[in-house]
Protein backbone atom coordinates (compact mmCIF):
# COMPACT_ATOMS: atom_id res chain seq x y z
CA UNK A 1 0.00 0.00 0.00
CA UNK A 2 2.82 2.36 0.88
CA UNK A 3 4.52 1.59 -2.47
CA UNK A 4 1.34 2.46 -4.35
CA UNK A 5 1.06 5.74 -2.44
CA UNK A 6 4.64 6.66 -3.30
CA UNK A 7 4.06 5.83 -6.98
CA UNK A 8 0.86 7.90 -7.05
CA UNK A 9 2.66 10.87 -5.46
CA UNK A 10 5.50 10.55 -7.99
CA UNK A 11 3.05 10.55 -10.93
CA UNK A 12 1.22 13.57 -9.48
CA UNK A 13 4.52 15.39 -8.96
CA UNK A 14 5.61 14.80 -12.56
CA UNK A 15 2.22 15.88 -13.92
CA UNK A 16 2.61 19.17 -12.09
CA UNK A 17 6.28 19.78 -12.75
CA UNK A 18 6.21 19.19 -16.53
CA UNK A 19 3.65 21.93 -17.42
CA UNK A 20 5.25 24.24 -14.85
CA UNK A 21 8.63 23.75 -16.52
CA UNK A 22 7.08 24.52 -19.93
CA UNK A 23 5.36 27.61 -18.51
CA UNK A 24 8.61 28.73 -16.89
CA UNK A 25 10.48 28.43 -20.20
CA UNK A 26 7.81 30.40 -22.09
CA UNK A 27 7.64 32.99 -19.32
CA UNK A 28 11.43 33.28 -19.38
CA UNK A 29 11.31 34.20 -23.10
CA UNK A 30 8.64 36.85 -22.42
CA UNK A 31 10.61 38.29 -19.51
CA UNK A 32 13.79 38.33 -21.62
CA UNK A 33 12.02 40.20 -24.45
CA UNK A 34 10.53 42.69 -21.98
CA UNK A 35 13.92 43.21 -20.36
CA UNK A 36 15.53 43.86 -23.75
CA UNK A 37 12.87 46.46 -24.57
CA UNK A 38 13.34 48.20 -21.23
CA UNK A 39 17.12 48.17 -21.67
CA UNK A 40 16.71 49.66 -25.13
CA UNK A 41 14.45 52.40 -23.74
CA UNK A 42 16.93 53.28 -21.01
CA UNK A 43 19.82 53.38 -23.49
CA UNK A 44 17.93 55.64 -25.88
CA UNK A 45 16.58 58.02 -23.23
CA UNK A 46 19.82 58.22 -21.31
CA UNK A 47 22.19 58.65 -24.24
CA UNK A 48 20.36 60.63 -26.90
CA UNK A 49 18.50 63.87 -27.34
CA UNK A 50 15.18 63.43 -29.15
CA UNK A 51 15.24 64.21 -32.85
CA UNK A 52 12.25 65.35 -34.92
CA UNK A 53 11.57 63.11 -37.89
CA UNK A 54 8.70 62.81 -40.35
CA UNK A 55 6.61 59.93 -41.67
CA UNK A 56 7.41 59.47 -45.36
CA UNK A 57 4.34 57.33 -46.03
CA UNK A 58 0.66 57.12 -45.09
CA UNK A 59 -0.75 54.18 -43.17
CA UNK A 60 2.45 52.88 -41.53
CA UNK A 61 1.78 50.94 -38.31
CA UNK A 62 2.88 52.32 -34.94
CA UNK A 63 3.71 49.39 -32.66
CA UNK A 64 3.60 48.96 -28.89
CA UNK A 65 6.92 47.07 -29.02
CA UNK A 66 9.69 46.68 -31.63
CA UNK A 67 8.02 43.52 -32.85
CA UNK A 68 5.45 43.03 -35.63
CA UNK A 69 3.67 40.51 -33.40
CA UNK A 70 2.92 43.22 -30.83
CA UNK A 71 -0.12 45.52 -30.61
CA UNK A 72 -0.72 48.15 -33.32
CA UNK A 73 -1.37 51.45 -31.55
CA UNK A 74 -2.17 53.53 -34.62
CA UNK A 75 -0.98 54.53 -38.08
CA UNK A 76 0.93 57.43 -39.56
CA UNK A 77 -0.15 60.17 -41.92
CA UNK A 78 2.30 61.51 -44.47
CA UNK A 79 4.59 64.14 -42.88
CA UNK A 80 3.38 63.45 -39.32
CA UNK A 81 6.23 64.58 -37.04
CA UNK A 82 7.62 62.36 -34.28
CA UNK A 83 10.17 62.84 -31.54
CA UNK A 84 12.62 59.98 -32.11
CA UNK A 85 14.96 58.88 -29.32
CA UNK A 86 17.02 56.42 -31.32
CA UNK A 87 17.17 53.50 -33.71
CA UNK A 88 17.88 49.85 -32.98
CA UNK A 89 17.81 46.90 -35.35
CA UNK A 90 15.60 48.70 -37.87
CA UNK A 91 13.20 50.16 -35.29
CA UNK A 92 12.89 53.78 -34.13
CA UNK A 93 11.56 54.56 -30.67
CA UNK A 94 9.14 57.50 -30.67
CA UNK A 95 7.08 59.37 -28.12
CA UNK A 96 3.28 59.38 -28.20
CA UNK A 97 0.57 60.83 -25.97
CA UNK A 98 0.50 57.54 -24.07
CA UNK A 99 4.25 56.99 -23.75
CA UNK A 100 6.77 55.29 -26.01
CA UNK A 101 6.09 53.36 -29.19
CA UNK A 102 7.96 52.04 -32.22
CA UNK A 103 8.02 52.55 -36.00
CA UNK A 104 10.09 50.83 -38.65
CA UNK A 105 12.97 53.26 -39.28
CA UNK A 106 12.64 53.05 -43.07
CA UNK A 107 9.36 54.98 -42.86
CA UNK A 108 10.89 58.03 -41.15
CA UNK A 109 12.83 60.84 -42.83
CA UNK A 110 14.82 63.82 -41.60
CA UNK A 111 12.73 66.24 -43.69
CA UNK A 112 9.11 66.50 -44.73
CA UNK A 113 8.10 64.92 -48.02
CA UNK A 114 7.40 67.55 -50.67
CA UNK A 115 3.98 67.39 -52.32
CA UNK A 116 3.32 69.23 -55.55
CA UNK A 117 -0.28 70.11 -56.39
CA UNK A 118 -0.95 69.16 -60.02
CA UNK A 119 -4.65 70.05 -60.24
CA UNK A 120 -8.07 68.46 -60.23
CA UNK A 121 -8.45 65.11 -61.95
CA UNK A 122 -11.42 63.02 -63.03
CA UNK A 123 -11.20 59.78 -61.04
CA UNK A 124 -12.74 56.58 -62.41
CA UNK A 125 -12.35 52.96 -61.31
CA UNK A 126 -11.57 49.57 -62.80
CA UNK A 127 -11.40 46.12 -61.24
CA UNK A 128 -8.70 43.46 -60.83
CA UNK A 129 -10.93 40.51 -61.73
CA UNK A 130 -9.03 38.12 -64.07
CA UNK A 131 -11.29 37.83 -67.11
CA UNK A 132 -11.71 39.88 -70.26
CA UNK A 133 -14.40 42.54 -69.87
CA UNK A 134 -14.85 46.31 -69.90
CA UNK A 135 -12.24 46.80 -67.16
CA UNK A 136 -9.40 45.11 -69.06
CA UNK A 137 -8.07 42.16 -71.00
CA UNK A 138 -8.02 39.88 -67.96
CA UNK A 139 -4.25 39.29 -68.10
CA UNK A 140 -3.74 41.22 -64.87
CA UNK A 141 -0.53 42.99 -65.89
CA UNK A 142 0.11 46.73 -65.94
CA UNK A 143 1.98 48.83 -68.49
CA UNK A 144 5.08 48.57 -66.28
CA UNK A 145 4.81 44.76 -66.25
CA UNK A 146 3.74 44.20 -62.65
CA UNK A 147 0.50 42.45 -61.54
CA UNK A 148 -2.41 44.82 -61.08
CA UNK A 149 -3.54 45.33 -57.48
CA UNK A 150 -6.05 47.53 -55.61
CA UNK A 151 -4.65 51.01 -55.04
CA UNK A 152 -2.66 51.11 -58.26
CA UNK A 153 -3.63 53.81 -60.75
CA UNK A 154 -3.59 54.29 -64.51
CA UNK A 155 -2.40 57.71 -65.69
CA UNK A 156 -1.38 59.70 -68.73
CA UNK A 157 2.44 59.44 -68.56
CA UNK A 158 2.80 62.86 -70.14
CA UNK A 159 1.06 64.33 -67.09
CA UNK A 160 2.08 61.91 -64.31
CA UNK A 161 5.26 59.87 -64.97
CA UNK A 162 4.94 56.12 -64.46
CA UNK A 163 6.40 55.08 -61.12
CA UNK A 164 5.22 58.25 -59.38
CA UNK A 165 3.56 58.26 -55.97
CA UNK A 166 0.32 60.22 -56.13
CA UNK A 167 -1.70 61.48 -53.16
CA UNK A 168 -5.49 61.73 -53.44
CA UNK A 169 -7.59 62.64 -50.38
CA UNK A 170 -4.59 61.93 -48.16
CA UNK A 171 -4.05 58.40 -49.51
CA UNK A 172 -1.02 57.32 -51.56
CA UNK A 173 -1.33 55.52 -54.89
CA UNK A 174 1.31 54.20 -57.29
CA UNK A 175 1.14 55.23 -60.97
CA UNK A 176 1.96 51.94 -62.70
CA UNK A 177 -0.50 51.64 -65.58
CA UNK A 178 -1.92 53.47 -68.59
CA UNK A 179 -5.15 53.26 -70.56
CA UNK A 180 -6.37 54.20 -74.01
CA UNK A 181 -9.03 56.51 -72.55
CA UNK A 182 -6.81 57.94 -69.80
CA UNK A 183 -5.61 61.21 -71.28
CA UNK A 184 -4.85 64.52 -69.60
CA UNK A 185 -6.33 65.07 -66.15
CA UNK A 186 -7.85 61.61 -65.81
CA UNK A 187 -6.93 58.80 -63.40
CA UNK A 188 -8.31 55.25 -63.43
CA UNK A 189 -7.98 53.60 -60.00
CA UNK A 190 -7.82 49.82 -59.50
CA UNK A 191 -10.18 48.21 -56.98
CA UNK A 192 -10.79 44.57 -56.03
CA UNK A 193 -14.10 43.73 -57.71
CA UNK A 194 -16.17 44.88 -60.68
CA UNK A 195 -19.07 45.65 -58.36
CA UNK A 196 -16.85 47.90 -56.27
CA UNK A 197 -15.71 49.74 -59.40
CA UNK A 198 -19.34 50.40 -60.33
CA UNK A 199 -20.22 51.56 -56.82
CA UNK A 200 -17.26 53.94 -56.53
CA UNK A 201 -18.25 55.60 -59.79
CA UNK A 202 -16.64 58.77 -61.15
CA UNK A 203 -15.73 61.97 -59.32
CA UNK A 204 -13.26 64.87 -59.33
CA UNK A 205 -10.49 65.24 -56.77
CA UNK A 206 -7.43 67.34 -56.00
CA UNK A 207 -4.25 65.45 -56.85
CA UNK A 208 -0.71 65.83 -55.51
CA UNK A 209 2.51 64.13 -56.56
CA UNK A 210 5.38 63.28 -54.22
CA UNK A 211 8.71 64.80 -55.24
Amino acid sequence: MRKLSIMWISVLFLSLVTPMATWAEENKETVTMTAQIETMKEAFIGALEPKTMYANKDGVNIWEKPDIESIVLGQTFLNTSFEVFGEYDGWSMITTEDGYAYIKSEYLSDTETSLEYIGQFKISHYCCEPYKHICGDGKGLTRTGIPVYPGLISVDPSVIPLGSTVVIDGVEYQAEDTGGMIKGHKIDMAVETHQEALEMGVYWADVYIKR
